[in-house]
């Protein structure tokens, strides 16, 4: 019968066709395994930190996870640096201390005891205070070590001593006003390292010492808003930034309505290198400031057109007949050819007679 041996055959291609897909797929298992291995090596590479060991077997084949473990990342400053502290006043501390300890947060695997600290906060303070440190270490007795907390005291000592810094701090305090381009918020910033020095915990002090130094436009503002309806400190600061924030903004539109008023020529076209000229001083036309003569000015010679006017003399554009040089020294020079020959006439007759 024909119909079984079909049959037969069907099931043998289709036994086939099962194997190659099988190979296929094998095969495609094995490129990806290579592609995630070799993705794997490019993150080793970019991430000195990740480390996953890998073993090939050929009987048992390693699966890898798509998403590796991450240790933590080193945050060392690359390529911002903390502020570098010179010593000026407390305000160079507190930048200085805050940089530092925000990358100790960061990358606690890079400063795992207050060596570290201490070697890489070392790198950012002046001269003078790695002398004063280096004295206070060579003074420890062997079994001392030197800690964080101790380098933090010794950096702060270099502004002075408490009582004078104190006083300082008291006397800035009274005089201390908002700049003209600085934020509310930089402004309570000083504040804060004033109040740490002289230790002011008095919230109400300090929304005091922070109204009075604000700007007058901003007080007003606050006055009119009424100082009883804020609360807190940061209530102070988010209505005092976005007074300033308005202001500001009104200012750059001015700004920009009077460079657009300037950026125009006489005739009220665009000029686009008008801001690229030299600025004229206000003089009267006819004024020359080098010999004190007046001169007129030819490019005013136009006619209804505003095209340059030709001169009939010497038929050139910008002038008039009456105003030419040429005809003026043409004159000149006939002039004094009349008066030498007026001179040497007399002196040819008696020299005949």
């Amino acid at each position: 019968n024909g119909s079984p041996r079909r049959t037969l055959a069907e099931v043998q291609e289709a036994v086939q066709l099962a194997i190659k897909r099988r190979e296929l797929q094998e095969q495609l298992l094995q490129e990806a395994q290579v592609k995630l291995r070799i993705a794997q090596l490019e993150r080793q590479l970019v991430d000195p930190g990740l480390r996953a060991p890998i073993e090939t077997n050929a009987a048992n084949p390693v699966t890898y996870a798509t998403n590796p473990t991450h240790q933590p990342r080193s945050y060392l400053p690359k390529p911002e640096a903390p502020h570098k502290y010179n010593a000026k006043n407390r305000i160079d501390f507190l930048k200085w201390e805050e940089d530092c300890e925000r990358y100790f947060k960061l990358s606690p695997v890079d400063f795992p005891d207050d060596a570290r600290k201490i070697d890489f906060a070392q790198q950012y303070v002046g001269w003078d205070q790695k002398a004063v440190w280096k004295n206070y270490v060579e003074g420890l007795v062997e079994e001392q070590e030197p800690t964080w907390h101790a380098f933090r005291t010794k950096m702060l000592d270099a502004l002075g001593p408490p009582e004078l810094r104190r006083q300082h701090a008291l006397q800035t305090l009274k005089q201390i006003k908002q700049r003209p381009m600085e934020s509310p918020s930089n402004l309570l910033n000083g504040l804060r390292s004033l109040w740490a020095e002289i230790q002011e915990t008095s919230r109400q002090r300090q929304m005091d010492d922070f109204i009075s130094a604000l700007d007058e436009p901003i007080r007003d503002k606050l006055s009119l808003k009424g100082l009883s309806t804020f609360r807190s400190l940061e209530e102070v600061e988010e209505f005092s930034n976005g007074v300033w924030r308005e202001d500001r903004k009104s200012r750059d539109k001015t700004k920009d309505k009077k460079e657009a008023s300037e950026d125009k020529d006489d005739d009220g076209t665009s000029n686009s290198k008008s801001l690229f000229k030299k600025r004229k001083r206000n003089r009267s036309p006819n004024s020359n400031p080098n010999g004190g003569k007046k001169r007129d000015d030819y490019r005013n010679y136009r006619n209804s057109d505003k095209e340059l006017m030709t001169c009939t003399y010497c038929k050139k554009e910008g002038h008039l007949e009456s105003k030419c040089y040429s005809k003026q020294n043409a004159e000149k020079r006939a002039k004094s050819t009349q008066a030498n020959s007026g001179q040497d006439q007399p002196n040819s007759g008696k020299e005949k007679s």
